[in-house]
């Protein structure tokens, strides 16, 4: 596997033994698929927190004590969007929380090379879709935008906005040449003038989306198939 050059993985756990277990076995899958990587550990969310370096895949346990996990996703998904988040839980009922930070899986302590072996595939398939890019024009210029930064397009009147993280871009083209383009990546229309990146959905209310922190309209008309579409969604 070559997709990337390296991958950065971050292990929050307050258990030294349970955190060493999980390097241990994420070290034997990436030297056996010979790919290369670099992992750190730290033993609280805060401490992880600080750091404030990008991970490719951050697995976080649930219950560590002080800020615990979910509290720690929830603040990472304020800086990183795109991370690829797994908990790490003892109690499965825990998991569930998971899907509030948009965490993509969960594992249940103890770990298990198995487990790992069976995952990691899933994990770094989703990093590559998490790096591709699409191509927008504006009036003046060309960029390069990734995909998983974006957290929805609307139209405004006579033109097209692309909502990327904190920017709005005001671009050319139809919002049609935009689902074109998009499609298979997790956009879905949340009304006719607007469409949503699945990933970046963290709450839907009766005619309302709330897509990192941002409000967006979610017709009657489209809502049965935008929860349907967020529902199967295993793109986060």
């Amino acid at each position: 596997m070559t997709e990337r050059s390296n991958y950065e993985i971050a292990i929050i756990d307050d258990n030294p033994e349970d955190s060493l277990l999980l390097k241990t076995h994420l070290e034997r899958y990436f030297e056996k698929n010979e790919m290369h990587y670099s992992i750190a550990s730290f033993g609280s969310g805060v401490e992880f927190l600080e750091e404030k370096r990008e991970y490719d895949i951050v697995f976080l346990d649930i219950e560590i004590p002080g800020m615990n996990g979910i509290e720690t996703a929830a603040e990472l998904r304020k800086r990183q969007t795109d991370a690829v988040i797994v908990l790490v839980t003892n109690m499965l009922q825990y998991a569930i929380q998971g899907y509030s930070v948009r965490a993509i899986d969960y594992i249940l302590k103890p770990v298990t090379y198995e487990h790992i072996n069976s995952k990691m595939p899933f994990f770094i398939e989703s990093i590559s879709k998490k790096k591709k890019k699409i191509i927008i024009k504006t009036r003046d210029s060309v960029s390069n935008l990734l995909i998983a930064k974006i957290d929805y397009i609307e139209v405004f009147g006579h033109r097209i906005n692309v909502h990327y993280e904190d920017q709005c871009i005001e671009c050319t083209g139809t919002l049609k040449d935009y689902e074109s383009q998009l499609s298979g990546a997790g956009f879905v229309k949340s009304s006719k003038s607007c469409l949503v990146n699945l990933a970046n959905v963290e709450r839907i209310d009766v005619d309302t989306l709330t897509v990192n922190g941002k409000t967006v309209p979610l017709s009657r008309r489209e809502r049965k198939a935008f929860i349907e579409a967020f529902t199967v969604y295993d793109g986060r």
